[in-house]
């Protein structure tokens, strides 16, 4: 997994730190014990458990992220309405830099 995403091997965080442990345990990645590790990252994947919590995330690791047009894929099980909502904020605390969809 790691070889695919180029230089860098994949990042992964979780709210529960263990589970970031296991994960590279199991799969090759480096568990990250905070958001702004991923400061640099062009690509983010979340997979959230509501659109609430997909909220905290964003509003503390987009002002971190450093990368110029960096993506956010959101797939988590929230409301559309307050995804796009999301999104908008996204694009508001990056000046433009970071897109989520």
């Amino acid at each position: 997994m790691a070889e695919a995403a180029g230089e860098q091997p994949t990042r992964v965080w979780n709210r529960t730190a263990a589970v970031s442990a296991r994960h590279a345990q199991a799969h090759g990645t480096s568990a990250v014990a905070n958001l702004a590790a991923l400061h640099d990252c062009v690509l983010v994947a979340m997979c959230l458990p509501t659109s609430s919590v997909s909220k905290s995330v964003l509003e503390r690791l987009v002002p971190a992220m450093t990368s110029s047009n960096a993506v956010i894929l959101d797939h988590t099980s929230g409301n559309p309405l307050e995804t796009q909502a999301l999104a908008d904020r996204v694009r508001e605390l990056s000046g433009g830099r970071v897109t989520c969809t």
